[in-house]
């Protein structure tokens, strides 16, 4: 698996690089068909985003999601990919 981490108007920092390749990570568990993961991160005033574009063999799942901490974000991320990969595999 691919990841690739983006910060628009934003650096990603080696901790919350470390973070997030951790918390990828666990997304093998749920598919076997990852290929590449891409996460967004930005911030807009107080908001804190992050969107991701995993791409499987076979199709391609998205989420978005955003609160007032960068970590929060990547917490309330990943069960939202862990969520389409699952209904993913439901339909595959």
């Amino acid at each position: 698996m691919n990841l690739e981490i983006t910060g628009k108007s934003l650096d990603i920092t080696p901790k919350l690089r470390e973070l997030t390749e951790k918390k990828v990570a666990k997304l093998s568990h749920h598919s076997d068909k990852i290929m590449n993961v891409h996460i967004v991160y930005s911030v807009t005033k107080n908001t804190h985003n992050a969107q991701a574009h995993v791409t499987l063999a076979g199709g391609e799942v998205n989420a978005h999601a955003d609160s007032n901490d960068m970590y929060k974000t990547i917490d309330l991320l990943i069960p939202k990919l862990v969520t389409q990969l699952e209904k993913h595999k439901e339909k595959h």
